[in-house]
């Protein structure tokens, strides 16, 4: 078993990305095995055992600690949802009231308007049919009076009559 390890290796190994990785060795205190010993400035930093388990804590820790603030903010966040949700809730009940207030009085008056159509109905016709009885009886007055006046100029003689009786 391979008792040293890169910080490609440990990377790969946790699937985390290298950079996550040196910062947490910085952030431990953490220094490489060959770390005064290495050929070339380049040349890969050696962790032990030791170092990558001390890694694998740190991340876990980190890791339980974002799971937990992540908790609580989505905690928070529904909380504020369900906030929401009771005003829209009250809000939209309000507004039914409302429309159902609204509908009532629009019944009431529709309901008065067609009474007083039907009213308006009921007197036009009274009116109409007043009026054909009215003319009825004037048509019977002129035929009596036209009567009348038929017996009365019976005896009399036509204005033409007249005028040719003086010239002859």
């Amino acid at each position: 078993m391979n008792d040293t390890y890169t910080i490609t290796e440990i990377s790969k190994t946790l699937n985390t990305h290298k950079t996550k990785i040196r910062r947490t060795i910085d952030q431990l205190g953490i220094e490489a095995i060959n770390e005064n010993n290495r050929e070339h400035k380049n040349s890969p930093k050696m962790y032990d055992n030791e170092a990558k388990n001390s890694i694998i804590n740190q991340l876990k820790s980190e890791t339980r600690a974002e799971q937990e603030q992540n908790k609580s903010e989505t905690r928070v966040e529904h909380e504020q949802n369900n906030e929401i949700q009771q005003e829209m809730i009250e809000l939209l009940k309000e507004r039914l009231y409302q429309a159902d207030r609204d509908k009532e009085e629009l019944t009431r008056a529709l309901q008065e308007a067609q009474q007083l159509v039907n009213q308006q109905q009921q007197l036009s016709l009274q009116a109409h049919n007043k009026i054909g009885i009215l003319e009825l009886e004037l048509k019977d007055r002129i035929q009596e009076e036209v009567y009348k006046n038929q017996f009365k100029n019976k005896d009399k003689k036509p204005k033409w009559y007249n005028i040719f009786k003086k010239n002859k």
